[in-house]
């Protein structure tokens, strides 16, 4: 009896040797898993900063676009002068405001890394109640040096496109 038993119990520890080892990781592995996803995130983190620029871009170009549509189209709407300006009157970056006389319509936040500015001398935009405005344009710059060049028609239509001139 005691020889069947010894069998079978080395026979178990076997299986449980197997099992423990199929199931799982060796320190070595693991350490070696832990230390590829270090390298890869250290090479992604920069380029993740990149992105996250271009998207304060994209608001910023939105932002302003957006309170340029709304402004053209309640002035139609109302057929009443409507304007956009910075809230603060410290400039563009701090926040737009749209308002007709002393009502105000719409408000946007300040934008946060980007600097947006008008070029020449526009305290703000007025829409007229067909909906036009005198011509403009605004540059968006990045803390990078990266720009962006709007430019509003009479007409109210924007076109967008690349602007070399921000520093960094």
């Amino acid at each position: 009896m005691g020889r069947f038993t010894m069998v079978q119990f080395h026979r178990s520890s076997r299986a449980i040797r197997r099992t423990a080892a199929i199931g799982g990781f060796t320190l070595i592995e693991l350490l070696v898993t832990l230390s590829i996803a270090a390298i890869l995130l250290t090479l992604g983190v920069p380029s993740f900063r990149y992105v996250m620029e271009d998207s304060r871009m994209d608001k910023g170009q939105s932002s302003l676009i957006d309170a340029i549509q709304f402004a053209q189209s309640e002035a139609v709407k109302r057929n009443a002068v409507v304007a956009v300006a910075p809230s603060s009157g410290a400039g563009w970056t701090r926040g737009l405001s749209v308002t007709v006389g002393a009502e105000q319509l719409r408000s946007l936040d300040s934008l946060s890394g980007v600097t947006l500015s008008c070029v020449g001398d526009c305290t703000g935009l007025s829409f007229s109640g067909a909906g036009t405005t005198t011509a403009q344009t605004f540059h968006l710059c990045s803390n990078r040096g990266n720009g962006r060049q709007m430019t509003l028609y009479a007409t109210g239509k924007v076109k967008l496109g690349s602007w070399s001139g921000c520093n960094a």
